[in-house]
């Protein structure tokens, strides 16, 4: 809900949701968090990320999402969005010959065998893609059933 911002509960151990109205009237730029929740004063807290002139319009930082968390969320999408992404599924197919080895191998580095990713460097070698999301490995040699890079 994007007219919802989280605040801590009046006994403070717990969140809860309340509308800012003020924070409504602020559009997105990138940049750092510089919206906060003071609890001794029971009151939320909005600082300036750079100066500005009487007149002229003030941004927040809404925070890292995508085009389409923003779209979905706050209505548009943000041209210059470095923190775009598309979240990507990926998985062993139980149905891939080599699953058990993969999945052992996955195991073995401590790795997720299936998820949903938005940081993920991707290398093609021959007809084949590999994931390279924590540098475990770049390639899949199925004649050995390891990666490359571990032999």
């Amino acid at each position: 809900m994007t007219r919802q911002n989280a605040i801590p509960s009046s006994d403070g151990q717990s969140m809860t949701t309340a509308l800012i109205p003020l924070w409504d009237m602020s559009n997105h730029k990138h940049g750092k968090l510089t919206t906060d929740y003071d609890l001794s004063a029971d009151s939320g807290i909005c600082r300036a990320m750079t100066d500005f002139n009487t007149g002229e319009q003030i941004f927040i930082y809404y925070g890292s999402r995508s085009n389409g968390e923003f779209f979905v969320h706050n209505g548009f999408v943000y041209n210059d969005n470095c923190d775009d992404f598309v979240p990507l599924r990926l998985g062993i197919s139980r149905n891939d010959p080599l699953f058990q080895q993969k999945y052992d191998l996955c195991k073995r580095l401590d790795l997720n065998v299936s998820g949903v990713y938005r940081e993920l460097e991707f290398w093609l070698q021959s007809d084949t893609l590999f994931v390279d999301s924590i540098g475990a490995f770049t390639q899949w040699l199925p004649e050995t059933g390891i990666p490359n890079r571990l032999q």
